[in-house]
């Protein structure tokens, strides 16, 4: 996963923070539970990824450091 440059990490981030503002200001009660399942599984995948990669390279700094 690392291999990713971490621009792209970073635009998955912010992608991830559009579609909360879009179930924001779609108020999510009055959306479709589909709908809210779809985007929940955009974010999952998105903000999984991104943790995984920061989680990499917490390790991998901390073993340069030790």
């Amino acid at each position: 996963m690392s291999d990713l440059p971490v621009r792209q990490f970073a635009d998955k981030a912010y992608q991830a923070e559009i579609i909360l503002a879009l179930m924001q200001a779609r108020q999510v009660e009055k959306m479709e539970s589909s709908e809210v399942a779809a985007m929940i599984n955009l974010l999952k995948d998105l903000v999984g990824s991104v943790g995984g990669f920061l989680g990499e390279e917490a390790f991998r700094e901390e073993e340069e450091n030790a």
